[in-house]
């Protein structure tokens, strides 16, 4: 019966422990405070000297803290997390943590483990229902961790942001179970202001706010909602996109296109079966972290839009691997990162480096156009003329206002 509430590696106590024990501790000691902690890239401890001195760590870190909160509840949860349930006070906890980080000096000394490692720490205020505690402590762990600290104690003003951002995920979900979504266009012009038969889409809640906006996309990606929203997106505009002579820009992720074979699959079907003009349609991959080791599978997916005479566009173009990429397979459009183009206006070396993009995309026989949003002004518009192709496009408040993009019903 005693080896359920012990952890078999390391031989502190585990989670049926601390579940067995919580309510009583906390009675004796009302005002405790509830730690998370894991470490900080136990991963690479892992790929760098091997599991078994990956498990060491482990040991190592759960006797010091058993050491050093010796009147406390200690706990290993899973994996490199572990947790405490304790009457210290936070002054008196940051004290222990700076013990802590001292025996952790000390054990590599002692050559009980190769080097030395950190940990991220988050608190709260202990309370009766143990699952909402441990969920506000997680989350002043993530933020600590976040934001390269030792130790968050519980702050509202971070706890609110999170709730924040839950009704936020939560308001996407019931706008893709409600087919809620609301959809804008901006068109595009030529480089004398000229309309062309190009339009960019912009998908909005259910009340006209931008989801991808601030950090909403990010954490969209993070909770792997993007291929939903992608995928609900995709079958939404082409099906019910009254469409004439316009062609549409229709944004998707490049984590969708890596993660999902039947969107290709289901893209051959619809032309097929609908007889829908796929060459109107343009995918506006976002490749932004995107990293080396997944550009071929990229490469393969784009080329498999292609051969389904879609157009394609690269959004975030401002890194060498947008390079690979387009040098590796036809791409239509590249969307020139607003933040990269903007910076360039002020930076000569950049606007050099900018310009030389630009010439060798647009001299290179398989054409490549680029495109620039978000512009705002008359001294933004001159800039980018100074360096942009003949054939460059351009969109954003300076040209014309969002217009509602209307769907079949």
């Amino acid at each position: 019966m005693i080896e359920r509430y012990v952890d078999s590696l390391t031989g502190i106590n585990n989670e049926n422990y601390l579940r067995l024990t919580y309510q009583d501790y906390l009675s004796e000691n009302p005002n405790s405070n509830f730690i998370m902690l894991d470490f900080q890239k136990f991963k690479d401890i892992n790929d760098t000297f091997g599991h078994n001195v990956g498990d060491e760590y482990l040991k190592t870190f759960a006797t010091i803290l058993k050491t050093n909160f010796f009147d406390s509840i200690v706990v290993r949860l899973h994996g490199d997390e572990f947790a405490v349930l304790t009457k210290c006070a936070i002054e008196e906890i940051n004290k222990r943590f700076d013990l802590c980080d001292k025996k952790i000096q000390l054990a590599v000394q002692e050559g009980r483990i190769p080097r030395l490692f950190a940990y991220n720490a988050g608190s709260c205020k202990a309370e009766h229902g143990i699952n909402i505690t441990k969920e506000k402590a997680d989350y002043m762990m993530y933020h600590a961790k976040k934001n390269k600290e030792r130790f968050q104690p519980f702050a509202k003003e971070v706890w609110a942001y999170k709730t924040a951002q839950d009704d936020f995920l939560n308001k996407v979900d019931d706008c893709l179970k409600e087919n809620s979504f609301t959809y804008t266009s901006r068109r595009l012009y030529d480089i004398n202001g000229k309309e062309k038969n190009i339009i960019q889409v912009y998908t909005k809640d259910c009340d006209g706010s931008s989801i991808f906006g601030n950090e909403g996309y990010e954490l969209l990606r993070k909770n792997a909602k993007l291929l939903q929203i992608d995928i609900h997106n995709i079958q939404n505009i082409i099906e019910n996109y009254d469409y004439i002579k316009d062609n549409i820009v229709i944004n998707i992720d490049f984590t969708s296109l890596l993660s999902n074979d039947s969107l290709i699959e289901y893209l051959k079907l619809i032309k097929e079966v609908r007889n829908i003009d796929l060459e109107k349609i343009v995918f506006s991959i976002d490749i932004a972290g995107l990293e080396y080791n997944s550009y071929n599978s990229l490469i393969k997916s784009v080329n498999a839009l292609k051969d389904l005479n879609l157009k394609v566009r690269l959004e975030k173009y401002d890194s060498k691997i947008g390079d690979v990429v387009w040098e590796e397979c036809h791409v239509d459009y590249i969307k020139v990162a607003n933040n990269y183009w903007k910076k360039a206006m002020h930076n000569p070396k950049l606007a050099f480096s900018l310009k030389y993009k630009m010439d060798m995309i647009n001299n290179y026989s398989d054409k490549t156009t680029a495109i620039f949003e978000a512009i705002e002004n008359k001294e933004e518009i001159e800039f980018l003329k100074s360096i942009a192709p003949e054939d460059t496009l351009f969109s954003g408040n300076y040209y014309s206002g969002e217009k509602v993009l209307k769907l079949k019903k």
